[in-house]
């Protein structure tokens, strides 16, 4: 069980945010300051990043579709038949990440996140990452593994920066618009879950 204590260093993050946006041929500011949903699936293409949609995802499926192109993926420790909402294999050259199709699209959209956080942050050497579902991903649970939480943390930094986060986090605060129609503006234009909109509405910094 990993430390409860850990906290992740913010700054790396977003600095790792950052960098996967401008690598693949982005402006960061740019997209923060026009306040939609970040065009995640076209910044995917502008990496050496492989993404696989399969129905019912579980280790076995991983495996079969690598093991379809050549490679190995080591599940030792996974259960065969586990679902799950993604995985992740490869290191920092190319990485393969496979998303449970059966979710729903804000649901894959932050599964393709956090496991683009694992690409970003952990690809260092070989990397073979799985994210339980319903698992961490959704925002309301705290994942308890160090490289869980750095990459929960990168997806929320991805989708969901502060400053369109502001958009309907500050006029909550002044009571102009009630916590509702505020989850729900923000879960529409940004492409999230409500889930993910509510959390990150109370996590804003200005006091939402």
């Amino acid at each position: 069980m990993a430390d409860r204590g850990f906290v992740c260093d913010i700054n790396r993050i977003r600095r790792s945010v950052a960098e996967f946006v401008t690598r693949a041929g982005f402006d960061w500011a740019g997209l923060k300051a026009a306040g939609i949903a970040v065009p995640l699936t076209e910044m995917v293409d502008g990496h050496p990043l492989c993404l696989v949609e399969v129905r019912r995802l579980t280790p076995a499926s991983v495996s079969s579709h690598l093991a379809k192109r050549g490679l190995s993926a080591p599940v030792t420790g996974e259960r065969p038949g586990r679902a799950l909402a993604g995985f992740v294999y490869g290191d920092s050259s190319r990485a393969f990440i496979f998303l449970n199709r059966d979710d729903p699209f804000a649901r894959r959209r932050f599964s393709l996140a956090h496991e683009i956080g694992h690409f970003m942050l952990h690809g260092g050497g070989a990397l073979a990452r799985a994210t339980a579902r319903p698992g961490p991903v959704l925002l309301d649970d705290e994942p308890e593994d160090p490289r869980e939480v750095e990459a929960h943390a990168f997806a929320a930094e991805l989708l969901m920066p502060w400053e369109m986060v502001e958009a309907e986090a500050a006029p909550l605060r002044r009571g102009e618009i009630g916590l509702e129609r505020a989850v729900t503006r923000m879960a529409v234009r940004l492409q999230v879950s409500r889930q993910a909109a509510a959390r990150r509405l109370r996590e804003w910094p200005g006091g939402a």
